[in-house]
């Protein structure tokens, strides 16, 4: 009797796909998995009622058995294009930070002039590439345990990274295109001090700006008949080609945190086959009373 009340509620159940395949239940009923209580029930097999607790239900999907029919066990593509993004984000990130810490270090060459006369640009990458490594530590658990909410929060932090690479990009294309030559006179004359002006005589070997005997900072190598040259040449050429570089990496960096932002927005909601599929009202759910 009760197996045949069972494939007579089948009709009325059956108008909504299954969330995913009984396996247990396969000879028999295959009714849909309940999820109210401590166990699952699924069906009537020989007049015997059917259970899966839910520990064991999240066993399965852990492990990924029935794969197919779960959408768990099996990455998709969305999920693949997703990964490789915040594994780019992550590289950025980590990239940036090393050259940062190389330059506040002193580790690089010429990383003293760099302190001395661009360290507002080097204050924002370091700032920037702190925002994409954050970025890319809320991405990686989001995408590899499937949580929606964690994708949600990398969606939102791809935007101040976007502005801050952007900006990094702006500042250095606009220091490097409108009026160079001015802006480092102003530098050496006014905004330098005479601790600046000797890191950058003794880093690029030259004395003063235009020649030793114009605002220089003396020091064993310079002094006002040393044959050194004067900074100017050599400052304009290395800001030029610092700024150039910075410029380049930059929007580089800014594109591909745009193109993620893309497929962030695409394949979130996609990292399983579940969404949206299978998914059964609450009030066509068969419930078994005790």
């Amino acid at each position: 009797m009760l197996s045949s009340i069972g494939r007579t509620t089948i009709n009325f159940t059956r108008k909504f796909p299954t969330p995913w395949k009984t396996s247990a239940a396969s000879d028999g009923l295959g009714f849909v998995p309940l999820v109210d209580g401590g166990d699952d029930f699924f069906g009537i097999e020989d007049g015997k009622s059917l259970y899966l607790s839910s520990r064991s239900r999240r066993n399965q999907e852990g492990l990924g058995l029935d794969g197919d029919s779960l959408g768990i066990g099996r990455w998709t593509s969305y999920k693949w294009v997703l990964s490789f993004s915040v594994l780019s984000i992550f590289g950025m990130g980590l990239g940036g930070m090393l050259v940062s810490l190389g330059f506040w270090l002193r580790t690089w060459s010429h990383a003293d002039v760099i302190r001395v006369i661009d360290w507002d640009i080097l204050l924002y990458t370091t700032v920037a590439s702190g925002c994409l490594l954050l970025t890319s530590l809320v991405g990686l658990p989001g995408t590899l345990l499937n949580s929606r909410p964690l994708l949600a929060f990398y969606n939102i932090l791809l935007w101040p990274s976007l502005i801050s690479t952007t900006t990094i990009g702006y500042a250095s294309y606009k220091r490097r295109t409108y009026n160079l030559d001015g802006k480092t006179n102003e530098g050496w004359s006014r905004n330098w001090d005479d601790l600046g002006r000797l890191v950058v005589q003794n880093s690029l070997h030259c004395c003063g700006l235009y020649n030793p005997l114009h605002q220089a900072t003396f020091s064993p190598r310079c002094y006002p008949r040393s044959p050194l040259p004067g900074c100017k040449f050599k400052l304009l050429r290395f800001q030029s080609q610092t700024l150039d570089s910075f410029t380049r990496v930059a929007f580089t960096s800014s594109g591909i945190v745009l193109l993620s932002i893309v497929v962030a927005i695409l394949c979130s909601n996609h990292v399983t086959r579940l969404f949206g599929k299978g998914l059964m009202p609450r009030q066509y759910r068969l419930r078994y009373v005790r």
